[in-house]
């Protein structure tokens, strides 16, 4: 479940592909989702299904857990995390 545009090393040149993103705002966040309410639950259907299709290792996604919090949801523009 998306919460975020991600970046290539190409287009940052920073080396570090985990920290090179935009988290969506709280608008586009509730445009997608409704609540932070629905987003776990729709994330945790994902994941489930992602293990079904094979695209996951269910040890990998015991691990997993949503990357958007209540407060993205719940305030303007969200910082970019570091």
């Amino acid at each position: 479940m998306p919460s975020a545009t991600y970046w290539t090393d190409q287009e940052t040149s920073c080396g570090v592909i985990y920290d090179s993103k935009q988290p969506y705002s709280a608008k586009r966040l509730t445009s997608l989702y409704g609540s932070y309410a629905y987003y776990p639950r729709r994330y945790e259907t994902a994941t489930r299904r992602l293990v079904a299709q094979g695209w996951l290792l269910p040890e990998d996604a015991a691990g997993l857990k949503p990357v958007a919090t209540p407060d993205d949801f719940d305030h303007g523009t969200p910082l970019p995390r570091r």
